[in-house]
């Protein structure tokens, strides 16, 4: 062996006797330096959008686009308030349901709800009408029995305004039986496909034309 070569190796193991009696670092040090550590990274690294607000950036850049090309120009009503009317059946959706209908472009069930709402109405108006026409016939029955001595002699339901009204009864009972078998299709089918939120009551047809009898019996009182 080499005489310069001693120091060396003596310098080599009493530095590794040192490092062996160097104390061990608590491990919460090692814990702190580590998230020392991790803090810097993420400090340098860039931030992570979460999928949402990617998705939020993507649609504000969309329409962002679509107005620069014009898109939104000379749009209905443009320059007017918006049609506000509250739908007690849209719920959370309201403000989108109201932007759509002020395009005049509903939602399918939105349109069967109105659908719905307008037969009711003509329904409705189904029976006014029948009201007001039996009422006349039933002033121009008290003239005729005023003017004609021998009416009362007659037979019930013989005179010309019983007649009429009786043809009459018939054809309005039949007309507001098929509007009535109409509407409730149409909630049967809204209320299978529709949010529950936009569901509606079903109609009890024999409720309403038992009162449609009670109203307009057989005979013109």
């Amino acid at each position: 062996m080499r005489v310069g070569a001693l120091p060396m190796q003596f310098g080599i193991i009493k530095w590794g006797r040192a490092m062996k009696h160097q104390p061990t670092p608590p491990a919460g040090d090692q814990s702190h330096r580590s998230n020392e550590q991790n803090n810097s990274e993420e400090h340098h690294s860039p931030a992570r959008k979460r999928p949402g607000q990617q998705w939020a950036s993507l649609v504000e850049e969309r329409i962002r686009e679509a107005m620069e090309r014009g898109e939104f120009d000379h749009l209905s009503g443009e320059g007017q308030p918006l049609d506000l009317d509250e739908n007690p059946y849209a719920g959370d959706h309201a403000l989108a349901f109201h932007l759509l209908k002020s395009q005049h472009h509903l939602p399918p069930e939105l349109e069967m709800g109105r659908e719905i709402d307008n037969d009711l109405k003509r329904a409705e108006a189904l029976l006014a009408e029948f009201r007001r026409r039996r009422d006349a016939l039933k002033h121009r029955e008290r003239a005729t029995l005023g003017n004609d001595s021998l009416a009362r002699w007659r037979l019930p339901g013989t005179s010309e305004a019983q007649q009429i009204y009786q043809a009459m009864r018939e054809d309005y009972a039949t007309r507001y039986e098929t509007a009535l078998r109409q509407i409730r299709s149409k909630i049967l089918s809204l209320n299978i496909t529709a949010p529950t939120a936009l569901h509606r009551p079903m109609l009890d047809i024999d409720a309403r034309l038992k009162a449609f009898e009670r109203e307009f019996p057989p005979m013109l009182g």
